[in-house]
């Protein structure tokens, strides 16, 4: 069956959506800055379905290596959905562009660059 590319696969909502998709069959490749730190669940996900997962290094905000992660894909996705996000403080946000920028460059920047490729 088909891929779907989950980005942000760590987080507890990607995890579930996961599951929902590796019980449909869809196999998976789950993105994060630290993949490893998915091996039990990949390992669960196998033992508990019959579908392949694939765990990917992605930093949402290095653009530049977005290209060749899709390129060395062994099978393109048949969607992707970002999980990835960020979120500061309201009063940081407010005070200090620093802020402001990373939560636009995690929670839009980082997408777009990944879907437009």
């Amino acid at each position: 069956m088909s891929y779907i590319f989950i980005v942000g696969a760590k987080s507890d909502i990607a995890k579930e959506v996961a599951r929902v998709y590796a019980k449909n069959g869809y196999n998976l490749y789950l993105g994060a800055r630290k993949a490893h730190e998915l091996e039990e669940f990949k390992t669960d996900l196998e033992v508990r379905s019959t579908v392949s997962v694939e765990l990917i290094e992605l930093d949402i905000t290095s653009y530049e290596t977005h290209q060749t992660i899709y390129e060395n894909l062994s099978e393109k996705p048949l969607g992707v959905i970002v999980v990835s996000g960020y979120m500061t403080e309201q009063h940081k946000a407010e005070k200090e562009w620093s802020e402001t920028l990373k939560t636009i460059n995690v929670n839009f920047t980082g997408a777009v660059s990944l879907l437009n490729i």
